[in-house]
Parts: structure tokens; C-alpha cells; sequence
């Protein structure tokens, strides 16, 4: 099924006639740039008057997983230096991410939040929590310093961490395996996702 929608995005390539199009001054078509690599199948077939990003379906699937690889690669780093998990991460995040990666680092901070995206087809609808036993691990407290392009162009993925944090720190679990919650009912600070000019909250 996979491998006849590719064949048929392919076929469907063309490039010269929209070009001869645009220079007509005539409509052409949007759709999205990317990688056909990195699973975005859907930036075939080429020719299109492409877009960079659509911000309400990131994370990705693909992403989503590449994410959780990076997530359980760094809590593994950090347990082999320091003998424990860390109760915090903190993350820097920049417009490339949802543009070049479709939000691998977003989908990494998710997963350690213990957190995963529903999909509905390929669009972001929700948030679920991942049950501490199939999580095996306590959820990491995260803290993300956004640059300023990624603010502005990308409400949406800052809301849907907030979304993420809040749901995590409202979960009726032990502090010892919920940092997000451990460290709320310690120093009570819910700062979480800091910009110049902004600061999220997340909801105590």
C-alpha cells in the first residue's frame, strides 16, 4: 500500500509544467519541503509552491521515534556517568527543529515528560500519558529556553509542551517517580518554558 503511494507521488512529479505555470502568472499548487528521508513522503510528488512547516503535525510518527531513541540514549549517558537519572533536563530549542527535523528534539522532551502524542492521521490532536509501568522510569523534569523565531512562528508546539508539562504535573503519582510533580510541591516554582520577553507557565 506504502510502496503504490510512493509510486503514485512520483509519477505525479511535475516540476517544468508547474514552472511554466508560475511564469504564466497561473495557480500552483502548495505543499509541504522536506526530506523524503526522514519519512516525509508527502513533499512528493515536487513541483509544489512548498511551504516549510506545518506546525500541527509535529511531532511526527517518525519523529516521535527518533525522539524516544534520543531520550532513553541520554537518560542511559547520564545514569553511566552519575550513577542515577537526572531529575532535570533542560533543552534549547530552535526553529530548525520542527523545520529540518520535524520536532525530533519537541518529541525527545515529550518522552521524557512520559508523555506521547494522538494522532489523527497525520495531525496532532492530543496528549497522552504513559503509564509509569510501561514507562519504567520516573518522568524528567524538563525546562526549554525557546529562541525568539521559534516563539513567533511556532505558538502551537509551545502550547503543546505547556500541554505536556501541565498534564504531567497534575498526575496523581509518587514525587519519586514524577520530578515535574516532586519538584512543584518543593519550591513551588512552575516556570518551565522561558523566551525573551515571555514565560510559560505551567498550571499549578
Amino acid at each position: 500500500m506504502r510502496a503504490a503511494d510512493v509510486k503514485n507521488r512520483l509519477i505525479a512529479i511535475s516540476e517544468i509544467l508547474n514552472l511554466i505555470k508560475c511564469l504564466d502568472g497561473e495557480y500552483v499548487e502548495a505543499g509541504p519541503s522536506g526530506d523524503i528521508t526522514r519519512d516525509r513522503i508527502n513533499v512528493a510528488p515536487t513541483g509544489r509552491n512548498f511551504y516549510s512547516v506545518d506546525p500541527l503535525s509535529i511531532p511526527t510518527r517518525s519523529a516521535y521515534e527518533v525522539g524516544k531513541k534520543l531520550g532513553v540514549k541520554l537518560l542511559e549517558r547520564y545514569k553511566a556517568e552519575e550513577g542515577r537519572i537526572p531529575e532535570t533536563v533542560t533543552f534549547v530549542e530552535w526553529f530548525t527543529d520542527p523545520t529540518n527535523t520535524d520536532g525530533e528534539q519537541i518529541a525527545e522532551i515529550l518522552f521524557l515528560l512520559g508523555v506521547r502524542p494522538v494522532w489523527d492521521v497525520d495531525r496532532v490532536v492530543g496528549l497522552e500519558a504513559i503509564p509509569l509501568e510501561e514507562l519504567k522510569r520516573p518522568r524528567i523534569d524538563v525546562v526549554v529556553r525557546i529562541g525568539g523565531l521559534f516563539r513567533d512562528t511556532c505558538p502551537s508546539l509551545i502550547e503543546l509542551i505547556d500541554e505536556a508539562i501541565s498534564k504531567v504535573s497534575s498526575l496523581d503519582e509518587p514525587p519519586e517517580l514524577n520530578f515535574v510533580r516532586k519538584h512543584l510541591l518543593e519550591n513551588g516554582v512552575k516556570f518551565r518554558i522561558l523566551g525573551e520577553n515571555q514565560a510559560h507557565m505551567e498550571p499549578g
